[in-house]
């Protein structure tokens, strides 16, 4: 894990209207687990991203929350199906959780679940793969 405390705008979106003050980086050796990148604003708005995937921006998060999206990431709970067009800022991967995940999600107070579609847990996936633990 990387943390800078930074003065600047989100550089996933530069135009928008916030200010950020500090910038996490959780990196992993893994290629196919996934990175994540969250920043703190100046008026303690959370934003979340998982690199080179999706991300949502809130106004405020509990830890509960935001530990709770960090584990089910770290757990490798995640499921993703890439674009068949791969232009980055236009196409993006889908991702996909189990409905326990999700409602694990719900429970832990992240309000913004629907950024995953939901899949009953024998349900298959064509053409998609799963990230990676982080350990």
């Amino acid at each position: 894990m990387r943390m800078r405390e930074v003065s600047g705008s989100d550089p996933q979106d530069p135009n928008d209207d916030y200010k950020i003050k500090y910038d996490f980086d959780f990196d992993t050796e893994n290629p196919m687990s996934a990175s994540v990148n969250i920043f703190i604003s100046t008026d303690s708005y959370v934003g979340l991203y998982i690199k080179d995937a999706l991300g949502f921006q809130s106004k405020v998060l509990s830890a509960r929350a935001i530990i709770s999206i960090l584990k089910i990431i770290s757990d490798g709970d995640v499921f993703y199906k890439r674009p068949i067009i791969n232009w980055k800022y236009l196409f993006k991967p889908k991702l996909f959780i189990n409905k326990s995940i999700c409602d694990f999600l719900v429970e832990s107070g992240f309000p913004y679940a629907d950024i995953f579609r939901v899949v009953e847990a024998d349900c298959r996936l064509n053409n998609t793969r799963k990230y990676e633990p982080w350990s």
